[in-house]
């Protein structure tokens, strides 16, 4: 009964976090669409997505390790220090390249904030009730379907996108007090009956124990991984606004990148504690179930970066119809990984879901190249979302759980962070992807509609969303507008199905173990 409560406890303060940080991800991306137009660089709002979600895949590993070394409290406060630093900066930016050291910062500690919420779920509960447990923590993106739009909107109208995020400098840190406390008291409990695990760094002194934590954290590891991955994927996304040397073929930052990477996995057989461990490559539902997480989240980011931006060219909506229409893949996402968690408890199986829910997404991709003109219907413009929102739920929910039961309890949390970092990069991947092709077809197409626009509005149309949206509907300028994106977003979109289909046939490959 005791437990009982103290449980409670845990996954109330761990809701109460969840509906904070899930509504500034709800926001969070309306808002850089405007700040990254203010500096006249809509096309730089997929470099910072790049940013982002390196930052949210190579933070992932360090952090689950740093949480075994000096406790999941202390971890978890360095994390709300990082996001709370970095929104002040955001906040406060006065240029593009400092608005993205924010994003660095915050992003380090949001990630650092999702790890180890996932790690504290997997401490209290067993593989049967996990994926259950994982949907209902999910449950503010359901909530926040109808109070993230109209916030933007209120925000934008009085304050200003650095308003809005100022906003959760103080709502985060008030948010996760409770969580915070709850793990510092049962830390000292633990610490008291004498069942805390002594920490590797315990009566080093300085320099030891951050030479010790530089090779339990495999530091060399991930600045090869790190720059490997960013010398291939930024170029893309910065030629096509002129932040890349001059000169410098891209090929060069592909070599340099993939010498990195080599070398990355030269340096994995020789470090003392890897990033990735070979017991993980070896096995086969951890390298499948990465491989279809880097697929699909590819593919989510090639039709989604520049998604927000589309409808609001293609229908004029406001922020709020706007904010409706993007976080419905969210929300169905959420309902549908409750309904698999539940599933998943009754049946103790989870593959036929998650090939269920590849199958699904993959027809609301692919109805995305067929359905997104501003002469077809509202309703199948949303459809094709609740398709991908319904899909995504069921493989989100059971990739989890698939990593997680073909490993020792004592390799949970790294395994959980491998699942979360291999996402992550097939999310910088696709936002990479959406912005190259972003930059090497809207100009030209934009170029051909408007063959009399004056060269330096004809830059602001393609810099500035708010220049886009200057236009009103019916005009011949943004008739021509419209024209030039839903060309680019049939091509966005094709390619998106092009990266899917593969994710499909490795998910056959993924064992079914019994939970």
């Amino acid at each position: 009964r005791r437990r009982r409560k103290l449980y409670l406890v845990v996954y109330s303060a761990i809701f109460c976090v969840a509906y904070i940080t899930s509504l500034d991800s709800n926001t969070g991306y309306l808002y850089l669409n405007f700040a990254c137009s203010e500096y006249g660089a809509l096309a730089s709002f997929s470099t910072v997505a790049i940013v982002q979600q390196m930052i949210y895949a190579i933070a992932k590993p360090p952090i689950a390790k740093l949480s075994d070394v000096i406790g999941r409290p202390q971890a978890y406060l360095l994390s709300l220090s990082f996001y709370v630093s970095g929104y002040l900066v955001v906040a406060s930016t006065k240029s593009l390249r400092s608005l993205i050291g924010g994003i660095v910062l915050q992003s380090a500690g949001n990630t650092g904030v999702q790890v180890l919420q996932s790690i504290i779920i997997a401490d209290t509960t067993t593989a049967k009730w996990r994926g259950l447990v994982i949907g209902i923590v999910n449950l503010p993106f359901l909530i926040n379907f109808a109070v993230a739009g109209p916030m933007v909107d209120l925000v934008m109208r009085n304050g200003g996108w650095r308003f809005g995020f100022a906003i959760w400098t103080v709502l985060v840190p008030l948010s996760a007090l409770p969580l915070l406390i709850t793990l510092l008291v049962g830390q000292r409990r633990a610490r008291r009956a004498g069942l805390a695990v002594k920490s590797s760094l315990a009566g080093k002194s300085w320099g030891e124990a951050l030479r010790q934590l530089a090779i339990e954290l495999d530091v060399p590891g991930l600045i090869l991984f790190t720059g490997g991955w960013l010398l291939i994927l930024l170029p893309l996304t910065l030629a096509g606004h002129g932040e890349r040397p001059a000169g410098v073929p891209m090929t060069t930052f592909i070599l340099a990148g993939t010498t990195l990477l080599l070398l990355f996995g030269w340096w994995e057989t020789k470090a003392t504690v890897p990033i990735l461990p070979y017991q993980f490559l070896t096995n086969t539902a951890v390298v499948c179930t990465c491989v279809v997480g880097v697929l699909d989240f590819a593919s989510f980011y090639i039709s989604w970066t520049f998604l927000s931006s589309f409808i609001q060219i293609l229908k004029g909506w406001d922020q709020t119809r706007t904010g409706y229409f993007a976080t419905t893949q969210n929300v169905t996402s959420t309902i549908t990984g409750i309904v698999v968690g539940s599933l998943m408890a009754m049946t103790r199986r989870y593959k036929t879901l998650l090939m269920i829910g590849l199958v699904v997404r993959l027809i609301g991709v692919t109805l995305m190249i067929r359905y997104r003109t501003a002469d077809d219907p509202t309703f199948m413009l949303v459809f094709c979302q609740l398709l991908q929102g319904i899909g995504g739920g069921s493989i989100a929910i059971t990739m989890q759980v698939a990593v997680q039961v073909t490993v020792r309890h004592a390799d949970v949390a790294i395994v959980t962070a491998l699942e979360l970092l291999t996402t992550e990069i097939g999310a910088a991947v696709g936002s990479a992807t959406a912005g190259w092709l972003f930059q090497t077809y809207l100009p030209a197409k934009l170029e051909a509609g408007l063959p009399n626009m004056d060269p330096t509005e004809l830059r602001q149309v393609y810099g500035s969303l708010q220049k886009a949206l200057s236009y009103p509907i019916g005009s011949p300028e943004r008739t021509a507008i419209i024209h030039a994106w839903v060309e680019v977003m049939r091509i966005l979109s094709i390619t998106a199905t092009i990266v899917l289909v593969p994710a499909v046939l490795f998910g056959l490959v993924i064992p079914d173990t019994s939970l």
